[in-house]
């Protein structure tokens, strides 16, 4: 049995209040951490902060992004110039915006990009998202729905 080398994770979501995707992505970061990976999580500068005060408390460096309007190419700038100053391995984003935004500036370093969908169908319920999801899609590594409704919901 070949045993990978630990990796450094940017685990990316948009929202940081208390909710159920927020909790998943935190229990994950703590087993893959426990598993002995490094974990860099990444998420809004102007949220509640909720999520951020979770992750500090529990030891983990915490990481922001910040989106200055919906379509926003300062944002994946940014996020390349923090995967390359925190040496991210692979990139994790959590529910639409992460996944269009972790897709490109994954893309751009060549690093692989899993997304993982928590939410149904308002994440694409306009046209210009759902082509932009789909890109996500298509330029990432892995895709992984947390449910058979949430895939339903996303369609073929």
């Amino acid at each position: 049995m070949t045993v990978s080398p630990p990796l450094r994770i940017a685990m990316m979501l948009e929202s940081d209040g208390p909710g159920g995707a927020e909790m998943m992505v935190f229990r994950l970061s703590e087993e893959l951490r426990r598993r002995g990976h490094v974990i860099v999580p990444v998420g809004p500068k102007h949220g509640i902060g909720w999520l951020g005060d979770r992750f500090r408390g529990a030891g983990f460096p915490t990481e922001v992004f910040r989106l200055r309007r919906a379509i926003d190419p300062l944002c994946v700038l940014e996020l390349e110039r923090m995967f390359r100053e925190q040496s991210v391995d692979a990139v994790h984003s959590h529910e639409f915006t992460m996944a269009v935004y972790g897709a490109a500036a994954a893309g751009r370093l060549g690093l692989p990009h899993v997304i993982t969908m928590h939410g149904g169908f308002r994440a694409t319920k306009a046209l210009r998202r759902r082509i932009a999801l789909r890109w996500a899609v298509r330029k990432s590594d892995h895709v992984v729905m947390v449910s058979k409704a949430t895939r339903k919901s996303f369609g073929p």
